[in-house]
């Protein structure tokens, strides 16, 4: 078993993880890089009422240029804008799974010169502007249930970036589209799996609806049983106990989160969990076998 996995360039840590394969009862899977090819593509951006393609362009490009983030999906955003910022940068706030947004203050812009870019769910309640927080609601919506992913800009006034998002006065700039093919052979990786019992759920720090969407397109049973990170926040550990079993699919997770998820399916037989990047790294580790795709946390 070991030497067919080597055939297939999969680096056994543990040479009995064959036999841990062939154990386990639910199967917990990341999104992006495990159902979807990694590599996303920006579909278009979208400004709302007010506010100029070039000046969305131009804060978004000073974003990219201060954030030093080499993830996919910045390396995406850099590949879209047409525009190169070379202004000094005066302060950074790097991009975590944690934070769900990345910041920068810009040197020449004085008050007005700081920008944030993170999840358009994680902006949405510190949006003062009414009409703002509803054209983003409706995007979101338009977008997600077709599998989309979305990346909200915002700009704020200050000298300081704000350590919370509450002291910030957020204004939205500009909306990113994303997209995410599935991977090939996915389909038939999950119909393998279900036709022989073996759960699986989706862990994933993207918006809810789009999980679900993608989730749904791959094939997966129960796609529409979904939870977000938010609703968990209260839960307790006993809740997760009893709980996790009643949904499929978690989104908007942060990694804390997906380890416990993971503990507690633990508890109902033998799991594994597929992670990609450094936010999958709690899960898979906790996991009763963990499996990391291509560069994904040793």
């Amino acid at each position: 078993g070991a030497l067919h996995f080597f055939r297939r360039q999969v680096l056994l840590q543990e040479v009995n993880a064959t036999e841990k394969l062939g154990r386990i009862k639910n199967l917990c899977m990341d999104k992006t890089g495990t159902l979807t090819n990694p590599e996303p593509e920006v579909e278009g951006i979208y400004c709302p009422a007010g506010v100029s393609k070039e000046r969305a362009e131009s804060l978004t490009a000073a974003y990219l240029h201060g954030s030093q983030d080499s993830s996919e999906t910045v390396q995406a955003m850099k590949k879209f804008i047409q525009q190169v910022h070379t202004e000094p940068i005066a302060e950074v706030v790097a991009f975590s799974s944690w934070r769900q947004y990345g910041a920068v203050r810009l040197s020449g812009e004085g008050e007005h010169g700081m920008v944030f870019v993170g999840l358009p769910d994680k902006f949405m309640a510190y949006l003062p502007d009414d009409s703002q927080r509803d054209w983003l609601a409706g995007l979101v919506a338009e977008h997600a249930h077709r599998g989309k992913r979305l990346v909200a800009v915002c700009s704020s006034t200050g000298t300081q970036l704000p350590k919370d998002l509450s002291q910030a006065k957020l204004s939205l700039v500009a909306v990113l589209v994303f997209h995410n093919s599935l991977r090939e052979g996915i389909r038939d990786t999950v119909d393998f799996f279900q036709a022989r019992g073996i759960n699986i759920r989706i862990i994933s720090g993207d918006n809810p609806e789009t999980t679900s969407a993608i989730a749904a397109t791959a094939g997966i049973k129960n796609a529409n049983r979904v939870i977000s990170g938010a609703q968990m926040k209260a839960w307790s550990e006993s809740d997760y106990m009893e709980k996790v079993s009643s949904y499929t699919v978690f989104a908007a997770i942060e990694p804390e989160q997906k380890e416990k998820i993971v503990v507690a399916f633990k508890k109902s037989g033998f799991t594994a969990m597929v992670g990609d990047g450094a936010n999958d790294a709690l899960a898979v580790k906790q996991a009763d076998l963990g499996i990391a795709m291509f560069a994904g946390a040793s």
